[in-house]
């Protein structure tokens, strides 16, 4: 296997420290020309199978959302024949169907509480208070900032910024 792309850059550092140290640069200048060479080779390389590895992940998570919304479908076709056999059962007046390897049963589901139709008329014991959330709205915050120039107290506008790029 090669030489990595870390140790090439590892050893470019180390050359230039040399260099810088004293040494007549025309002695390493071949060297760094030649790990240079090998550096922008390698980023290149990474460059490519970064590309692949994208767009196969978008294929991916393109076909998982259409296999979600197959399956959605599915569920919602699946639930609605259980309604229409529900609603069935109910009009025979029957409570239970059995065959073989099945059996069809109403079922009693756990009590809830329905509708509630005035909230301020419940006692304080039945009501729970449930704070809201505040949260900076960091998108008002940096156009603020593009509009006016101006950083609010307790804000850090990052400008610096960068990525890396494949093209």
């Amino acid at each position: 296997m090669g030489i990595s792309l870390y140790d090439l850059t590892e050893g470019m550092g180390k050359i230039q420290a040399i260099i810088e140290g004293g040494d007549d640069p025309e002695l390493w200048k071949d060297q760094l020309e030649d790990i240079d060479e090998q550096i922008e080779s390698k980023v290149i390389n990474i460059g490519r199978v970064y590309r692949n590895k994208t767009a196969e992940a978008r294929i991916y998570i393109d076909e998982s959302k259409r296999l979600a919304k197959k399956g959605k479908t599915m569920l919602n076709g699946a639930e609605s024949l259980r309604e229409y056999a529900e609603v069935n059962m109910s009009v025979a007046r029957l409570t239970e169907v059995v065959d073989g390897t099945m059996v069809a049963k109403f079922q009693k589901l756990p009590d809830r509480v329905g509708v509630i139709d005035n909230v301020d008329a419940l006692p304080a014991q039945f009501k729970r208070v449930i704070l809201e959330t505040v949260e900076p709205d960091k998108e008002a915050i940096l156009e603020a900032y593009k509009k006016t120039g101006l950083v609010i107290d307790g804000v850090d506008i990052e400008t610096d910024r960068t990525t890396l790029k494949f093209k």
